[in-house]
């Protein structure tokens, strides 16, 4: 039964990609949404975004409009990729991040350092465009001004002696960044785009021979893992978090998302680049 099963989804993919692959590309745009903003919360409810342009593949779109319905409580900002230059170089012209965002050569890395900037700068949520959430975002815990959440992954590293002495119980899980939320002038932010900003000496003109590896390590999870566990050793006790991917209520690619890359190319497709110029 599991092979006719099997033989039947294969013939069924076949199919799709053949005759109707070809529909999955019609696009259709993306608008705001706007609520007033609640200023009794931590963390402000709006939810920033970003991507190529305001059009999106029609299921993935689908998608972006039911998690959007599914909280009307909270306003949803996209900025599309000149949006977001003019954001970055009006808001941290001056700053070394700035330089850093704008001779990325890949767009998932400048996607990392806006969000961390622009939720520093204002406070809010971040979430990819291709991912979701089964639960309203307002039943998110939120700890210490920040939700968080982990990745199912380890990261095989132990903190150091001083960050355990006051956390026993601390996750060794890499902190998943494709959404989180935060409020205004959160120190962990402060300490990310510090990060970064220190270790762009050690990328900066490199050929790697894995980019998206690189690309995790120097903007992604892995410096925000490095960050938060910085931030322990400042602060002391953690920030208590949603679980792994929100308590499993996350969703990290929506319906139709794979369609996007018609759109832009992804990274993880790419071999032996620099990251960073």
């Amino acid at each position: 039964m599991f092979l006719i099963a099997n033989f039947k989804k294969r013939i069924k993919a076949k199919f799709h990609k053949i005759f109707l692959e070809r529909f999955e590309y019609i696009n259709k745009k993306i608008h705001n949404q706007y609520v007033n903003i609640n200023s009794r919360k931590q963390i402000p409810n709006i939810v920033y975004q970003t991507w190529v342009d305001r059009s999106l593949p029609w299921r993935m779109s689908k998608g972006v409009q039911s998690f959007r319905e599914n909280n009307k409580d909270f306003s949803f900002v996209l900025y599309d990729h000149n949006e977001r230059d003019k954001y970055m170089m009006e808001s941290w012209g001056s700053r070394k991040i700035y330089q850093i965002y704008k001779n990325s050569v890949f767009h998932s890395s400048k996607a990392d350092i806006w969000r961390y900037c622009i939720l520093f700068e204002k406070g809010g949520y971040y979430f990819d465009i291709k991912s979701s959430c089964e639960i309203p975002i307002s039943k998110l815990k939120v700890s210490r001004g920040a939700t968080i959440s982990y990745e199912p992954h380890s990261t095989y590293i132990p903190p150091s002696l001083e960050i355990l002495k006051n956390n026993k119980n601390i996750d060794l899980n890499i902190i998943l960044n494709w959404a989180f939320g935060f409020k205004k002038n959160h120190p962990l932010l402060k300490i990310q785009i510090e990060n970064i900003e220190k270790y762009s000496e050690f990328f900066k003109g490199k050929i790697f021979k894995n980019p998206k590896a690189n690309i995790l390590a120097f903007t992604g999870p892995g410096m925000l893992t490095k960050s938060y566990r910085d931030y322990l050793k400042i602060y002391k006790k953690k920030i208590i978090a949603n679980g792994i991917d929100f308590n499993r209520r996350g969703v990290y690619e929506i319906a139709g998302s794979q369609y996007r890359y018609k759109q832009s190319l992804n990274y993880s497709k790419v071999k032996n680049s620099k990251i960073l110029i």
